[in-house]
């Protein structure tokens, strides 16, 4: 048939309906004056308990030129209380730790009246949004995938003066054909304190965890608590939250006759409360066996304690520990003969779940956490790994430690070829001046141990330092963050610790046989400034001058092929390099790392945020090139046949993304810091920020089998994004409300314009698989049903789910660029 006469008889058959967006807003700025103060909610309204909102993602590209969406999916809360008479200088809360599902379900559309809008100033907010421009709430049906997202958020209000800490559920689903427009069910799980008063905190608390059925996992305790004893939280305590069952009051935690409560009861059962002697020591951030795959499909708490053991949930509702001597990390001595001491197995950090057993027997799940062993002192010289019984217990015979490597080696590129110290377009970089690197060695080597679990990460997440993850030959693997100078004191000659991203691969079948190590990703310091600081260089599609600029096009610059081959005409320079902390123009948070924990895709690609430098770009208002610090979203893509990584930018602190909701372009940033106080951040990334499954739980082995999905280059790797089943990533968006490209913050006390009428927020955003631009149903086709699709939204005009030009209408200009792509049907996903 031919393809454009039939899109001319769609054209006339094609019908009208509305399309959903959401809360992407910005505020109707009733005060006339800056941005603030936004259309946050204020954390004790009832739609902050209890909210629905429908909101749609905007295209993303990488170096690599692979497209995923992005969205703000949720938005922290103000900390104020209206009722109190508390202001803040700050639109809302700061992000915490957060993380998403380790499982995807399929379930029908559960929710109903979804408030969505398509408009500047429209949004949920009923006193400080434009109400009239949303359009009817939605309640969608039929069937859909669903998932769960959740982030930490503490801030303050400044008159008079209090803490909010509390966290917010997310409930997720969206349809198979529509993976673009998403569904959420927003909750305030539970919260420290009743009303937000200065005397009214009963301490502090934090999600560790969540499964697809819409369950999370909670710790909570009294840290920082200021209101009468009786009244605070009482000890230790873990606790689940149902969302799907929350009511629209505040779910405070308070204590009562010794034990703690929950105002929404129904909606929260406790699983460690108050515990006595011998359970009533110190508990980590929680971790989850989710319930698709626990006895009874009751969802099962798992994690550590500061006594060396190991708690989980074995009969619902109830914590079981297995204590020292019969520790998880002692039979992990006896059962594999690994040289742990048993008179000394700790661990640190919280514990990954992967969501399928690698060992087999009765495990339903397999879980991980980094480990000492004594032998080197306080340094997690192991990864201790074990299957995870339908209880969450220890499955017997499946207890195994990997050791850490003794020593890890950085291969750096030649001069010629070594991002920043060649070639000169990497000298341009003036705040501070980039100097050329004076390391000399081809190869860098250092010893160190895992890490990423200092600070206030056992309080307060994140979840976890380790990543377990399954090559698509069946190999088991696992990831850490690696440190030489742990520990490092910042009056130190160089305070800046060397880091590297190391995977683990070894034989399921023969766990205690040889794991081979390899690095992902590196950066090291050999000196206290910033000519001493080097990394793992950054690929793109850029061509062999390494750059963004198509007014300074160069051989290979997108052609759509990632060329690695430095003997290539057609060759990819790095485009830019990881750096340490140290590097970074401004105050450093010194003995810190400059890279997050990693996290696994579906088929062994790394993800992880970092600090980078001389990523290149061309300023076409000054008709030059520049460079400079920032940091980014990286994906390591994995070669299984060589077991190497290629680095990939995927986005970086300042990208600007056109709001489909809000029609208002918002730049992204804040998500990348992996340091705080000499120690790592829980706010920054860690392995439970990633999905382990594929888009839409597709079988990525089968769809290679089938010619589906195509493998990348020559060493076997997975390029698709359709490998990526989602992933959260905590930050800022800040909206350029004025529309004078200038993205300025009047929030803070140290605002960059207290003048500015643009937006600042906090929360996460979403990142999955998009496809090409007119691919509206992500089935990688451009045919009939994308048309169908694009002429609802057509007919509509303002409209913007059809816009492809992004100018916020779908109108004729649009229509243009539709039929070429549906002229040439097939979607290109990955480079060549």
């Amino acid at each position: 048939m031919d393809r454009k006469a039939n899109l001319l008889a769609l054209v006339m058959v094609a019908g009208f309906a509305a399309s959903a967006m959401a809360q992407d807003s910005i505020s109707k700025n009733a005060n006339g004056g800056s941005g603030l103060p936004g259309d946050a909610l204020n954390w004790t309204d009832p739609l902050a308990q209890r909210g629905r909102y429908v909101v749609e993602s905007q295209r993303l590209t990488t170096s690599w030129g692979v497209k995923f969406g992005i969205v703000p999916l949720v938005k922290t809360d103000r900390p104020v209380n209206p009722a109190l008479g508390q202001t803040t200088t700050f639109f809302n809360n700061l992000s915490g730790s957060f993380g998403l599902s380790r499982t995807q379900r399929t379930a029908n559309f559960r929710g109903t009246n979804y408030q969505w809008w398509q408009a500047a100033t429209a949004g949920l907010n009923p006193t400080e949004n434009d109400q009239s421009l949303n359009y009817p709430s939605a309640t969608p049906t039929g069937s859909s995938y669903q998932f769960t997202a959740f982030v930490n958020q503490f801030g303050a209000a400044t008159a008079p003066s209090s803490t909010v800490n509390s966290g917010i559920g997310a409930v997720v689903n969206y349809a198979g054909d529509n993976i673009r427009r998403f569904y959420v069910d927003r909750s305030l799980l539970a919260a420290a304190s009743p009303d937000g008063a200065a005397s009214n905190s009963n301490g502090s608390l934090s999600i560790g965890a969540s499964d697809s059925n819409g369950l999370f996992t909670l710790r909570a305790d009294a840290n920082g608590a200021s209101s009468p004893a009786a009244n605070r939280i009482q000890n230790q305590n873990i606790l689940r939250t149902n969302l799907i069952a929350r009511n629209s009051s505040i779910n405070t935690l308070s204590g009562s006759g010794g034990s703690t409560v929950a105002a929404d009861a129904s909606a929260t059962t406790f699983v460690v409360n108050n515990p006595p002697a011998p359970n009533n020591n110190t508990y980590s951030i929680p971790s989850m066996l989710p319930a698709s795959l626990a006895q009874g499909g009751n969802a099962r708490y798992l994690g550590p304690d500061f006594n060396k053991a190991y708690q989980y949930e074995g009969t619902p509702g109830s914590a079981t520990a297995v204590v020292q001597a019969s520790s998880y990390l002692a039979t992990v001595a006896s059962q594999s003969g690994q040289p742990i001491d048993a008179t000394y197995p700790d661990q640190r950090g919280a514990i990954c779940v992967f969501p399928g057993s690698l060992f087999g027997g009765t495990s339903v799940a397999t879980g991980a956490v980094l480990a000492r062993s004594g032998v080197d002192g306080p340094n997690n010289d192991y990864i201790a790994i074990w299957g995870l019984d339908s209880n969450a217990g220890i499955t017997a015979g499946k207890v195994y430690a990997i050791e850490a490597p003794a020593t890890v080696t950085c291969s750096r590129a030649p001069d010629s070829d070594n991002s920043p110290n060649g070639p000169d377009i990497f000298d341009t970089i003036t705040n501070p001046a980039f100097p050329p690197t004076v390391i000399t060695p081809s190869e860098i080597t250092f010893a160190g141990s895992f890490a990423g679990h200092q600070g206030a990460t056992a309080f307060q997440g994140g979840n976890s330092q380790v990543a377990i993850g399954k090559d698509l030959a069946g190999r088991g693997l696992v990831a850490g963050l690696y440190y030489e100078n742990f520990g490092i004191p910042t009056t130190d000659a160089t305070p800046t610790p060397n880091n590297a991203i190391v995977v683990g691969r070894f034989d399921p079948n023969n766990p205690t046989g040889t794991v081979q190590w390899t690095v992902v990703a590196w950066t090291y310091a050999n000196g206290s400034d910033v000519a001493n600081c080097d990394g793992s260089a950054i690929r793109g599609d850029w061509g062999n001058a390494g750059q963004s600029a198509s007014a300074l096009a160069s051989p290979g610059q997108f052609d759509g092929t990632v060329d690695l081959d430095p003997g290539s005409a057609l060759y990819d320079r790095p485009i830019g390099r990881l750096q340490p902390s140290l590097s970074f123009p401004g105050p450093s948070v010194l003995g810190s790392p400059a890279l997050s924990m990693p996290a696994f895709d579906s088929v062994g690609n790394v993800w992880f945020t970092a600090r980078v430098a001389a990523i290149n770009t061309y300023n076409s208002n000054t008709q030059t090139t520049f460079s400079r610090y920032n940091s980014a979203l990286i994906r390591g893509v994995y070669n299984p046949d060589t077991f190497t990584y290629d680095l990939e930018l995927v986005a970086e602190f300042g990208d600007r993304i056109l709001g489909k909701n809000s029609l208002t372009r918002y730049s992204i940033g804040g998500f990348v810091f992996a340091a705080a106080n000499n120690a790592t951040s829980p706010s920054t990334f860690f392995s439970s920020s990633v999905a382990p499954y594929a888009d839409r739980n597709m079988d990525i082995a089968a769809a290679i089998g089938n010619g589906e999905v195509s493998t990348w280059g020559s060493n076997g790797a997975v390029v698709d994004p359709r490998s990526l089943g989602g992933l959260v990533l905590g930050g800022n968006f800040l909206y350029d409300v004025d529309g004078d490209n200038q993205f300025q913050d009047p929030s803070g006390t140290a605002p960059n314009n207290p003048n500015s009428v643009d937006e600042q927020y906090s929360g996460i955003f979403y990142i999955n698989f998009r496809s090409c631009d007119a691919d509206f149903n992500g089935d990688t086709f451009v045919d009939d049903a994308d048309f169908v699709i694009f002429a609802q939204a057509y007919n509509n005009l303002l409209d913007t789910f059809g816009d492809l030009n992004f100018d916020s209408l779908t109108d004729d200009e649009d229509f243009v660029i539709f039929a070429q792509a549906y002229d040439q049907l097939l979607c290109t996903l990955q480079p060549n």
